[in-house]
């Protein structure tokens, strides 16, 4: 179970990706993703698009936490929680 977070406090900060092979309408697809770094304020996430042919795409993008007033604030506690799980902070 996620934490109760707005994603939309979560604005993307840079996304970069390197396509491999192409897809057509209609290919079946799974996409992979993991959390790679939780920094202070940010976190990034790695992805891959799988496709019949094999990987597809690989890419990254980083989210950066911001508060009321737009600006970058600290990852929620509960969340940085739940990530921790899956990486370890920096």
């Amino acid at each position: 179970m996620l934490p109760d977070v707005d994603i939309g406090s979560f604005p993307r900060r840079a996304t970069a990706a390197t396509y491999h092979r192409p897809l057509v309408a209609g290919d079946a697809y799974t996409v992979g993703l993991d959390v790679e770094r939780v920094g202070t304020s940010s976190i990034t996430y790695t992805w891959v698009v799988i496709g019949p042919a094999g990987v597809c795409v690989r890419g990254e993008h980083t989210v950066v936490h911001v508060g009321a007033d737009g600006r970058p604030a600290p990852v929620p506690p509960a969340l940085r929680e739940r990530l921790a799980t899956t990486v370890e902070e920096e």
